[in-house]
Parts: structure tokens; sequence; C-alpha cells
């Protein structure tokens, strides 16, 4: 009894991370067949030039550690610009919005503001 025991905790450990690893690869696969990624992908391709203008005109604000106010502002007014609300700044300086989805799980994006 205790041999198919260990022979069965044995197997999880050698064929649980196999597992875990397949379903992430799934999933990804699903999404990016689907139509919708589709459709995100064809947005950010014909509107590139625009989006590298915007990300150029954000870094040229100077924002050294601690003393990105200048550019969390900027930030801050692109957030409202596109729809993004309860957009702030807090008090560590983040620019923070909420972009409110169709009621599934929350998802936080974050990046850094300093250079």
């Amino acid at each position: 009894m205790i041999r198919v025991f260990i022979a069965a905790v044995m197997a999880l450990f050698v064929t649980g991370p196999a597992l875990a690893q397949a379903q992430p690869a799934d999933t990804v696969q699903r999404i990016m067949e689907s139509a919708k990624y589709r459709d995100a992908v064809a947005y950010l391709s014909n509107d590139h030039e625009r989006i590298v203008a915007e990300w150029i005109r954000l870094t040229e604000i100077p924002a050294p550690p601690f003393k990105e106010a200048t550019r969390a502002r900027a930030y801050s007014e692109l957030m409202r610009q596109y729809g993004l609300s309860d957009v702030h700044i807090d008090e560590e300086g983040n620019a923070i919005g909420l972009r409110k989805g169709s009621g599934g799980p929350l998802i936080a994006v974050s990046a850094h503001l300093d250079t």
C-alpha cells in the first residue's frame, strides 16, 4: 500500500509540471486565434505611428526618480482622453486610472514613470 502511495506521489511530481505548463500554452493559443485578438493586433498595427509618437512625447518629459509629477500629469491627461475613469495621481506620484471591463477579473497594468 505504501508503495502505491509513493508511486502516486512520484507520478504527480513528474507529470504535474508538464500538465501545468500545457494549460497556459493552450490558453495563449486560444486567445491568439480569437477574433478579438486579431482585431486588437490590427488596431495596433494601423495606429502604430500615433502610438509611437505618444510614447516619444511621454518619454521626452524629464522624470528622474521621485520627480515624475510632470510626466504623471501628462499620462493622467492621456488616460482621461482615452475614457478612463477615476483618474488620479496618488501620494507616491503614480498615475492611476480605471477602465471598466465586462465583469471578468480585475487586471492591473503597471509601469514606472521615472527614467
